[in-house]
C-alpha cells in the first residue's frame, strides 16, 4: 500500500511535461484556417477563419469543424514523420494532401471519445510531398458538450513524437486505468469489511471508491454503449455524488449524528439526479456548473467537520488524522483550481489536477479504515482471550457449585429422614402420651403427661425443615406461658421491649429458645410460691435478652443444679449465647440468657 501511495505521489508531485529536446526534428503548427462544415471530406476553405491553436468553438448544436494547416517537409531531417495531437474534443479525422491519413474512431454518433487521450498518426512516405503539404483535420463534438477543441498540432520525427505521445498517454490513460482497477479493488475490499463489521463508514467509503472508479471509465473508454447525452449525464451525476458519499462517510466514521445539513446532503444527490434529466440539453452545462458550485460548498463543510473533531481524532492517531485532513484539503484546493479551469477563468493552456489528488485521498482513507479494522480485530482477539479465562473461571465456579449442590442434596436427604423420624415420634409416642393423659388417676400425672405431649408437639412443630426457614415465635411463647401459668393458678407478667410479635428468627434458634423458656418456666412454677411469674424479653445491641423471675424461698445453689440446668446451658451454648442464674433480693430466683440474633431482614 505504501508503494502504491508513493507511486501516485510521485506522479502528482514530480510530473513534468516532456520538454522539446529536438526542436529541429519537430515543429508546432500554431495557425490554422477554420471552417464549420459537416462534410466527410475536406471542404473548401474559401471562407475560412484564421485561428490560433489551441482553439475552441462552441455552437448551440453539435459542432463539426475543419482545420487546415500547411507545413514544408523539407524542414525536417528525417523522412519518417508523424502528426501528434495532444488534445482534441471529441474526435478527429486527418487528411494529408486530400488523402485520408486516419482517425481516432467513429466520427458519427456515438462519437469515439478521445477527449482525454492523445492521438498520433504516422505519415506514410508515399503520401508526403517533397515541398509544401496540406493537412486537414476534421473535429466533431458530442452532446451535451456542443463544442469542438483542437490543441497544438505537432509534426516531426516519429521517434521523437512517439516519446511525447507515450508520456502523455501514460498521464491521461494508463494512470486512470490503474486508478480504475485500484478503486474497484479497494471498493470490493471495503464491501467485504462492511460485510464483516456492519459499520456504515466502510459502506460509504466503498461507494466513494466505486463512484471514482466508474468516473474513471469515462476517461479510458472510447466507444460507449449508449448515447453521448445519457452517458455524459450519468458520469456527471456520479461525480456530483462523490463528495456526498464522502461526507456521509465522515459522519459515520466520526460517529457524528446526522444533523440537518447531513439530511440536506442526502436529498441533494437524489434531487440533482432527478433535475439532471429534466434540464434541457441547451442548459445542461450551466446546470452542471451550479451543481459543482454547491459541491464546492459541500467540500468546505467536510473540512470544517473534520476540524471540529480534530482533538478526538488526533488523540486516536495523529499521523492518520494529518494524512486524512491533508488529502481532503489538497483535493478541495485542486477541485477549486479545476473548477476555475472548466469555467475558463484560468488560462486554457492550464491543466486539471484533481484526478491526481483523489487517489491519494482514497489511499489515505483506505489506510485509515484498514488500520481501524486491524485494531478491532486485535481487540476481538483480546476479548477472546479474556473470554477463555472467564470460561475457565466459570467452569471452576460450576464445579464448586456442583459440590455445593451435592452437599445440599445430602442435607436435604438428611432432612427428609429426620422428618420421617419426627413423624413416627408424633404418630407413635404422641398416641401413647395421649392415652396416658386420659388414663392417669392423679392430677399431677395428667399434668406431667400433658406437658410431655406439649413438648413433643413443640419438637415436631420446630423440626428443621430448612436451614434458611424463619418464624415469629413470640406470640406462641406468650400464649403457651399464659396457658401454663393459668393451669398453675399463677399470675404471669409478660414484658417485651424493642421487639414485636412479628420479629422473625431462624428456626434453629427458635427451637432452642423454646426449650430453654419452657424449662425455665417449669422451674419457676415448681420452685416458686406459685403466685407470680415475670418474663422479660428485649432486643439490644443485636442480642435477644430473656429472663424468667419467680418469688418464693431464697435462692440456693443446690436449687439450680441438675439435668435441667445442664440442658439449658448446652442449648444456649449451641446457638452462641450465655446463661446465668441469680437470686432475687427478696427471695426467689431469676434465670437470664442472651443470644446473638439476626432478623430475617438482616439475614
Amino acid at each position: 500500500v505504501r508503494k502504491i501511495f508513493c507511486f501516485f505521489g510521485l506522479i502528482t508531485c514530480l510530473y513534468i511535461p516532456l520538454s522539446s529536446a529536438y526542436a529541429s526534428e519537430k515543429r508546432d503548427l500554431e495557425l490554422a484556417h477554420f471552417v464549420l462544415s459537416t462534410s466527410n471530406v475536406p471542404p473548401s476553405f474559401a471562407q475560412h477563419q484564421v485561428v490560433s491553436l489551441p482553439h475552441k468553438h462552441t455552437e448551440k448544436v453539435d459542432v463539426s469543424g475543419w482545420y487546415q494547416l500547411k507545413f514544408d517537409a523539407n524542414n525536417f531531417d528525417t523522412p519518417h514523420l508523424a502528426v501528434y495531437l495532444p488534445s482534441v474534443n471529441m474526435n478527429a479525422e486527418l487528411f494529408l494532401n486530400g488523402e485520408r491519413l486516419g482517425s481516432g474512431g467513429s466520427m458519427t454518433p456515438p462519437v469515439a471519445r478521445n477527449w482525454h487521450r492523445p492521438l498520433i498518426f504516422t505519415i506514410p512516405q508515399v503520401m508526403l510531398h517533397a515541398g509544401n503539404n496540406t493537412l486537414a483535420i476534421h473535429v466533431v463534438s458530442a452532446s451535451p458538450g456542443r463544442f469542438i477543441h483542437l490543441g497544438k498540432v505537432t509534426i516531426g520525427s516519429e521517434a521523437i513524437l512517439q516519446e511525447s505521445y507515450s508520456g502523455l498517454y501514460f498521464e491521461k490513460q494508463t494512470y486512470y486505468k490503474v486508478n480504475l482497477a485500484l478503486s474497484l479493488i479497494v471498493g470490493l475490499i471495503m464491501m467485504y469489511l462492511f460485510y464483516l463489521r456492519r459499520q456504515r463508514d466502510y459502506l460509504w467509503f466503498a461507494i466513494t471508491c466505486f463512484i471514482w472508479g466508474f468516473a474513471s471509465i469515462d476517461i479510458v473508454i472510447t466507444n460507449i454503449p449508449v448515447t453521448a447525452y445519457v452517458w455524459q449525464a450519468s458520469i456527471l451525476w456520479l461525480i456530483g455524488w462523490m463528495p456526498v458519499s464522502l461526507t456521509l462517510f465522515l459522519y459515520s466514521f466520526m460517529s457524528v449524528q446526522l444533523n440537518l445539513f447531513g439530511k440536506i446532503v442526502d436529498g441533494y444527490g437524489i434531487l440533482l439526479f432527478a433535475l439532471l434529466w429534466l434540464v434541457p440539453i441547451d442548459y445542461i452545462f450551466t446546470f452542471i456548473l451550479i451543481w459543482f458550485s454547491l459541491t464546492m460548498l459541500l467540500g468546505g463543510h467536510t473540512i470544517i467537520l473534520l476540524y471540529q473533531h480534530k482533538t478526538r481524532l488526533i488523540k486516536q492517531n495523529r499521523t492518520m488524522f494529518i494524512l486524512l485532513f491533508g488529502s481532503i484539503c489538497l483535493c478541495y484546493v485542486l477541485a477549486i483550481h479545476d473548477f476555475l479551469y472548466v469555467t475558463e477563468v484560468l488560462d486554457v493552456s492550464s491543466r486539471v489536477w484533481l484526478g491526481f489528488a483523489i487517489p491519494l485521498q482514497l489511499i489515505a482513507i483506505a489506510l485509515l479504515l484498514v488500520r481501524q479494522f486491524a485494531k478491532a480485530l486485535k481487540d476481538v482477539e483480546n476479548v477472546n482471550l479474556s473470554l477463555q479465562e472467564k470460561i475457565k473461571d466459570a467452569e471452576t465456579e460450576i464445579k464448586e457449585s456442583y459440590a455445593i449442590i451435592s452437599a445440599m442434596e445430602t442435607e436435604e436427604a438428611v432432612d427428609k429422614e429426620r422428618n420421617r423420624i419426627f413423624g413416627d415420634l408424633h404418630d407413635d409416642l404422641g398416641a401413647k402420651l395421649l392415652s396416658l393423659v386420659y388414663k392417669s388417676e392423679s392430677t399431677e400425672q395428667k399434668q406431667l403427661a400433658k406437658q410431655a405431649m406439649d413438648g413433643l408437639r413443640e419438637i415436631v412443630k420446630h423440626r428443621p425443615i430448612s436451614a434458611n426457614q424463619y418464624t415469629a415465635p413470640l406470640l406462641a411463647w406468650r400464649t403457651e406461658c399464659q396457658q401454663r401459668a393459668l393451669e398453675h393458678k399463677a399470675q404471669l407478667q409478660w414484658h417485651q421491649t424493642r421487639i414485636t410479635d412479628s420479629y422473625q428468627l431462624p428456626e434453629k434458634i427458635n427451637l432452642q429458645l423454646s426449650m430453654v423458656l419452657r424449662e425455665a418456666l417449669s422451674n419457676a412454677l415448681k420452685h416458686g410460691d406459685g403466685k407470680s411469674i415475670r418474663i422479660r424479653i428485649q432486643l439490644r445491641f443485636g442480642h435477644l435478652l430473656m429472663s424468667v423471675h419467680n418469688h418464693g424461698s431464697m435462692f440456693t445453689t443446690e436449687a439450680t443444679n441438675g439435668n435441667g440446668k445442664q440442658n439449658m446451658q448446652q442449648r444456649i451454648q449451641n446457638i452462641g449465647g450465655t446463661i446465668r442464674w441469680k437470686g432475687n433480693k427478696h427471695g426467689g430466683c431469676r434465670v437470664i440468657w442472651a443470644v446473638p440474633v439476626r432478623s430475617r431482614s438482616q439475614a
